[in-house]
């Protein structure tokens, strides 16, 4: 009888610490939580009140006058089975900031909301071009720098108070017909580039070269909650870029995500792929949605809807982050003309895109941007630090890029990854405009002659992402 009693007391003893999980190796790795994998979604609208300078469009002194989308910023909290947690931001801004206290406010805010270091902390945008300016120095900076700083920190703390065991899966569709390259060649043997593809049609002899379609998806799946959908497209967010129109708004990723979320039982964060080249319209009727960028976004909206069915189970691990930076040497082209290309950025500074890029055009410059790019490269040094980022999560990896990665960039690093999948987020970690790929060079084209690096970082920076990820994988 003793000895039924002995086993009986081991037995409740065993079942007693597994309980409190000290016989199946699980930690709450300094988080409050158990060791399994789990995933967490916040978002808050950051609005502004007052008017606010407009990101995008060309002009500096575009005052939004309506609002026909609320802006959001949203944070996915990914915790792993040691308890190690990142968390991933999305808003619908144009980009994020590069350095300096602005960057450091929405750092330490996250992170004292969250008890997460900084380092683990991603910062993305969709690049959307009629978001609120994050420039201090424009009408109503200093106040939406507030708003978006107490935003960040709330959305980070509801999506970690909502974290809830999680499996992964992922999958890749072509959004053929809704993404465009914005590169054309012409009938007369030149060169033509459009950001809405509203170029004279019997004057275009052919698309320049092959863009790249691929929509990206990243799905957690959650015990007792709704699923998190991250996803991505290749195509800016541009639809209300024009200098006369002062419309605040989301752009299409806004109603791509409303439309999803109709539609579907999952939350869904929007990142910005590789969209460096790449227009957000579609050429032909009757699919030429116009300005109506809710059209374009359930349209899309409903491919992803379409899709979600046939996502594959991936398999989850241990979160690994890795942060660095790439050394680029700055473009110096053109910089001999800077006192005639001054001229033309005070008059644009002063008066806008309309009355400088005719100026411009009347002393030679391609374009506006071109004068306001020699003014830019004059002020760099020699090399800069290009910030990036690799997190790998199993059979998935993610890399951030802090400039605007073209189309054919992204395609290489995609097909050269050692993972199942190498989800894009561009405009992340900070901001440095186009970087383009060897194509964009060739074509000579606007996001080539403004660059601020010379032509190999692209590829450089390609082969530097491939190579870590390889090690990771390892």
């Amino acid at each position: 009888m003793k000895k039924i009693l002995s086993m009986i007391l081991a037995v409740l003893m065993l079942v007693s610490l597994c309980a409190c999980g000290g016989g199946n190796g699980e930690s709450t790795g300094g988080q409050g939580e158990t060791a399994t994998f789990q995933v967490g979604f916040g978002r808050e609208n950051i609005t502004p009140s007052e008017p606010v300078a407009l990101s995008g469009g060309g002009d500096p002194n575009r005052i939004h006058t309506s609002v026909i989308d609320y802006i959001y910023t949203t944070c996915v909290a990914i915790t792993d089975a040691t308890g190690k947690t990142v968390l991933v931001i999305t808003s619908d801004l144009q980009s994020t900031p590069n350095s300096g206290t602005y960057k450091t406010a929405i750092l330490t805010a996250a992170s004292e909301a969250t008890g997460v270091p900084q380092e683990n902390i991603l910062l993305c945008a969709t690049h959307n071009h009629s978001g609120p300016s994050q420039s201090e120095s424009k009408q109503g900076g200093t106040e939406f720098k507030k708003v978006y700083t107490a935003g960040i920190s709330s959305a980070c703390k509801k999506a970690m108070e909502d974290r809830a065991p999680a499996t992964m899966s992922i999958g890749e569709i072509k959004a053929d017909g809704y993404v465009f390259p914005r590169h054309y060649l012409m009938k007369d043997g030149t060169y033509a580039g459009s950001s809405y593809g509203n170029l004279v049609e019997n004057m275009i002899d052919k698309i320049a070269y092959e863009g790249d379609s691929t929509l990206q998806m990243v799905q957690f799946n959650r015990e007792g909650k709704k699923s998190i959908l991250m996803m991505n497209l290749g195509a800016h967010a541009t639809y209300f870029s024009s200098t006369s129109i002062t419309t605040l708004s989301t752009d299409f990723p806004g109603p791509l995500r409303e439309h999803i979320e109709g539609n579907a039982d999952v939350l869904v964060a929007y990142f910005i792929g590789p969209a460096g080249d790449q227009t957000p319209r579609t050429k032909y009727a009757p699919e030429d949605h116009g300005l109506d960028h809710r059209a374009y976004g359930a349209a899309v909206g409903k491919l992803v809807v379409d899709a979600l069915p046939t996502l594959k189970s991936a398999n989850t691990g241990d979160i690994n982050l890795k942060l660095m930076e790439h050394t680029g040497k700055t473009n110096y082209n053109g910089v001999d003309r800077y006192i005639e290309a001054k001229a033309i950025y005070d008059i644009f500074l002063k008066d806008g895109y309309s009355v400088s890029n005719k100026k411009a055009k009347e002393a030679g410059f391609v374009s506006v941007y071109d004068a306001r790019s020699i003014v830019t490269r004059s002020q760099l040094p020699p090399t800069q630090q290009i910030p990036l980022g690799a997190l790998t999560i199993g059979d998935v990896s993610f890399i951030f890029a802090s400039f605007e990665m073209f189309s054919q960039t992204g395609a290489y690093i995609r097909q050269e990854s050692p993972y199942d999948m190498t989800f894009i987020c561009t405009l992340s970690l900070g901001s440095h405009d186009y970087i383009p790929s060897d194509k964009g060079f060739e074509l000579e084209c606007y996001e080539a002659y403004t660059a601020h690096f010379e032509q190999d970082t692209a590829k450089s920076i390609a082969d530097q992402y491939i190579a870590t990820l390889k090690e990771m994988k390892g």
